[in-house]
């Protein structure tokens, strides 16, 4: 798959997580699945009304924060999100009511999902050398694979990897200022991208998606990721795990950030 394709298809995805986030369209569940009470993961502090049930009065006002579980109903009438655990125990005199609309379902995952550190690195250069070599990485848009070659023109295939997650040793070439000379146990293989499209080595192996994600082959806690240097992850808010399965269909896990740690979505 040539790198446009796929630059496409993740800005499509981009458009989509934005378009539901804008409109309040589910993404971590779909409305069938309430057919009973059910755990929840807060990903978002919600304002919780407690309301008495005789005369439907609000009689006071919290907030739930995030990354804490609570039972939850989604109930028909004018108060559809209902806890029923801990002090937002609902009963027969005070009902506890979340104060989110009938369609907006971003603000919680379904299922009790902790709150993991992160654990990503960031790259220590931005562009490779050509007297030393350095770690570099697969281009995190190979469609399931990437094969590297030698020779001149590169027709030789030397080894393949199947996702960007391992470390190569990279340095520029000292015969030519587009060609990176690429080590991998024990092999020797150059790259040469012929056009913006075609699949290179970075020093980093996840990279920004959007204004607030990042796209990656590995989670944010999996101690695997590394970041561009100088990354600025100060309007980052979700991640994005892709890759490809045994059938070569594409495959996307979600985590969105909550008090500094990150909670997998979806």
């Amino acid at each position: 798959m040539k790198k446009s394709t796929v630059t496409t298809r993740i800005f499509c995805l981009s458009l989509v997580v934005s378009f539901l986030l804008a409109i309040g369209l589910p993404i971590t569940a779909q409305a069938d699945t309430w057919k009973k009470i059910q755990w929840v993961t807060l990903t978002e502090d919600v304002t919780v009304k407690k309301i008495n049930n005789r005369t439907q009065h609000v009689v006071s006002q919290s907030v739930a924060k995030s990354g804490k579980y609570y039972l939850l109903r989604r109930e028909k009438g004018p108060n559809l999100w209902v806890l029923h655990s801990g002090k937002y125990t609902t009963n027969g005199t005070y009902t506890y009511a979340v104060n989110r609309k009938k369609n907006v379902y971003y603000w919680y995952a379904h299922g009790k999902h902790p709150t993991k550190p992160a654990n990503f690195k960031f790259a220590k250069f931005s562009q490779f050398s050509t007297s030393t070599y350095r770690p570099g990485y697969a281009d995190i848009y190979m469609d399931g694979s990437q094969k590297f070659y030698s020779g001149q023109p590169h027709t030789k295939a030397v080894f393949k990897l199947t996702d960007n997650l391992h470390p190569l040793q990279v340095k520029r070439s000292a015969t030519s200022s587009t060609t990176l000379d690429v080590l991998f146990n024990g092999k020797s293989a150059q790259v040469t991208p012929t056009n913006k499209d075609a699949l290179s080595v970075y020093p980093y192996n996840s990279e920004k998606l959007d204004y607030e994600s990042v796209i990656s082959q590995a989670s944010p806690y999996s101690g695997k990721a590394v970041l561009p240097k100088g990354f600025n992850m100060k309007k980052i808010t979700w991640w994005d795990q892709t890759g490809v399965d045994a059938d070569g269909d594409d495959t996307d896990a979600y985590y969105r950030l909550v008090h500094g740690g990150w909670v997998y979505i979806d």
